[in-house]
């Protein structure tokens, strides 16, 4: 990361994120999400299916925020339709 020179950080958005999925421990039933290359990020779901399309939207809103914020510079080519995510799901010993 470097700041340019109105103090915005500029840095590499990625287009393939890795989702991190793990059982909520309340609810058993449901998935705990959170995306590896964006410390922060986190959403949940009742299948993996959910997991994925709520991930998508939790990407999109904390790049979103991160740009009002001024904490990052968006490049403008960046499309939310064309975002991959990789599912990483623990398996139990």
């Amino acid at each position: 990361m470097a700041a340019d020179i109105w103090g915005i950080m500029s840095v590499m958005v990625p287009s393939r994120f890795t989702l991190l999925l793990s059982r909520d421990e309340e609810e058993p039933e449901s998935f705990n999400v959170s995306v590896k290359e964006l410390p922060g990020c986190y959403t949940h779901g009742k299948t993996v299916e959910e997991c994925i399309a709520r991930s998508i939207e939790a990407i999109q809103g904390f790049l979103e925020s991160q740009a009002q914020d001024g904490e990052i510079d968006l490049p403008a080519e960046l499309s939310f339709d064309e975002i991959e995510v990789g599912l990483t799901i623990p398996t139990t010993p």
